[in-house]
């Protein structure tokens, strides 16, 4: 289990951790804690909290503004990381494959390998999805929809 925290710029500072990302500019403060151990990193949204996420006993994923990172606990170290041209909105995860979310992207990542196994764009600014057996329908802010077809992915 973990423990998210906004912290000052100087604790920040003086923290000795990994550190996933950082944002140039004005930046929000963060640190985790599981365990006992700490990372850190910064971003520019204010009032926004990053999505965190656990995936095994080893990994965490974040994601918030434009980073979307795992973090491998055993190696200390950033095993991927993303950085989508939009604002990251949310995760999905199904067995071993992760679906991360952003404004105009959907990217399949598979959890084992770290790989992106597929990056979709879509037509509009997405605002919700459902997943039906192996399709993810997602909708738009206009009120269009798109559905892929998983089963390739998902099998």
């Amino acid at each position: 289990m973990f423990s998210f925290y906004k912290i000052e710029r100087d604790e920040y500072d003086n923290l000795k951790c990994p550190c996933l990302f950082e944002f140039d500019g004005d930046r929000t403060y963060a640190k985790i804690e599981f365990d006992g151990d700490l990372i850190k990193f910064a971003y520019s949204t204010i009032d926004v909290a990053p999505e965190i996420m656990e995936t095994s006993n080893d990994e965490i994923i974040i994601g918030v503004d434009l980073d979307v990172c795992i973090y491998n606990r055993t190696k200390k170290s950033v095993v991927l990381h993303i950085k989508p041209i939009c604002f990251f909105c949310e995760f999905l995860r199904v067995k071993d494959k992760l679906i991360v979310f952003t404004e105009l992207d959907v990217y399949l990542i598979n959890l084992n390998t770290h790989e992106i196994e597929m990056e979709f764009s879509y037509p509009d600014v997405y605002t919700t999805y459902e997943l039906d057996g192996n399709i993810l329908k997602m909708n738009y802010i206009e009120g269009g929809e798109m559905s892929i077809d998983l089963s390739q992915f998902l099998s």
